[in-house]
């Protein structure tokens, strides 16, 4: 058969990658409601979290058997972006949405993000699949799916569109695959939307421009920095700690749902379960944060349920473990605490995914242009002082 010429290859990327976004959007509606239910039952019946362990035993069956070609995640995505080679099975979604929403319903403390990510992913793989693209043009494909799957949870489309030419790139951003990660990003954001999809965004007061907001934003920045750090080292040692000593999943997360349950209970830690939506509301409606440690908490809670294998994800808690950790600072620093909470929130984003652009268009997009030039400072200065290697996207390297 005769190759299409580039234009035409180029149309059927892009038709592929509007309606991939589409079906994208429709799966983050689904998940969505499900995300909500399970955190309402979860809520309703504290008894399920002693449930953990079981859930944790049942996720990892599943991960050994049925769905071992999926069970890496993220790291499976991470690595078919870097050298494409078909790997990414339509089951993860399944495999990687169910797990989150069991996470969620059972008390886990993780994020949703990866779950749309991955689902995002493993559509634009399939659809790859199908319809023979070549390499260059499946992965372009697979990272618009990849951002349209963020951009349609968050309801933050530009940003979801610039998440798939940074994420797990080390720096060096994807800019063939700009035009489908636009289409993509805004067709899932519009499809979760009319699906009933609902997305969080604030209202919160400029910071005015001067020394002392530069240095409190800096310092801000600098506090998210090392926050992150902090967080993804834990995350990264604990991982490789527990699955040296208990290499089977099920006994794996067994115990890891057992160790959460007993610290929620014992140290009263129950609202560092699940997304952290409220202590995030908290911390954006100018009502401060639990205590000033409260941000440690939640990354402790998040750290120990993803690093022993918990499915989910890890920017919600980031986002409201940062507003936590800007709002706490804010009294010292003299800065509106709903204004710094938005620039703690965006900065230890940028500083623990080494993806800033990313980091300051959802910002943008959340809290308004009003809040720009802070946005921008911050996400700078955090991913310039996150050390290379500490992060929750690590690039895979081909060769």
């Amino acid at each position: 058969m005769t190759p299409l010429p580039a234009a035409r290859q180029r149309l059927k990327l892009l038709a592929l990658a509007l309606l991939t976004g589409a079906a994208t959007g429709a799966v983050c509606a689904g998940f969505l409601w499900g995300l909500g239910r399970a955190t309402t039952l979860q809520g309703q019946y504290t008894w399920l979290l002693m449930l953990l362990p079981v859930w944790g035993w049942l996720l990892g069956r599943v991960g050994e058997t049925v769905g071992r070609p999926s069970d890496p995640g993220m790291a499976l995505v991470l690595a078919e972006l870097s050298r494409h080679e078909g790997r990414v099975p339509l089951r993860l979604l399944p495999h990687v949405v169910l797990g989150t929403l069991g996470t969620h319903l059972f008390g886990g403390s993780s994020g949703r993000e990866g779950a749309a990510v991955q689902a995002g992913a493993s559509l634009a793989a399939t659809v790859a699949r199908a319809t023979r693209l070549d390499a260059p043009a499946a992965q372009s494909l697979l990272a618009a799916g990849a951002g349209g799957g963020l951009g349609a949870l968050f309801g933050t489309p530009a940003a979801g569109a610039v998440f798939a030419l940074e994420m797990g790139t080390g720096g060096k951003l994807r800019l063939g695959a700009l035009g489908p990660a636009l289409l993509a990003s805004f067709s899932g954001n519009a499809t979760c939307r009319l699906l009933g999809g609902s997305h969080g965004h604030w209202s919160v007061p400029a910071i005015p421009l001067g020394a002392g907001s530069l240095g409190a934003v800096t310092l801000t920045a600098v506090a998210c920095a090392l926050a992150a750090a902090g967080y993804v080292a834990t995350t990264h040692a604990l991982s490789r700690w527990i699955r040296q000593r208990f290499p089977r999943g099920p006994w794996r997360l067994a115990l890891g749902g057992t160790v959460l349950a007993a610290a929620a209970v014992l140290l009263e830690g129950r609202a560092y379960l699940g997304l952290g939506l409220p202590l995030m509301e908290e911390a954006l409606s100018g009502n401060g944060s639990p205590s000033p440690h409260a941000f440690l908490a939640k990354l402790a809670f998040t750290a120990w349920t993803v690093g022993t294998g918990f499915k989910g994800g890890e920017v919600t808690p980031l986002f409201a473990s940062g507003a936590m950790l800007g709002s706490a600072l804010a009294p010292a620093l003299g800065v509106n605490g709903r204004a710094l909470a938005a620039v703690g929130l965006a900065a230890l984003f940028a500083a623990a995914s080494h993806a800033p652009l990313t980091s300051l268009v959802m910002g943008v997009e959340l809290f308004g242009v009003g809040l720009a030039w802070p946005l921008a400072l911050c996400c700078a200065v955090a991913w310039l002082l996150a050390p290379r290697r500490m992060t929750i996207y690590p690039p895979v390297h081909s060769g």
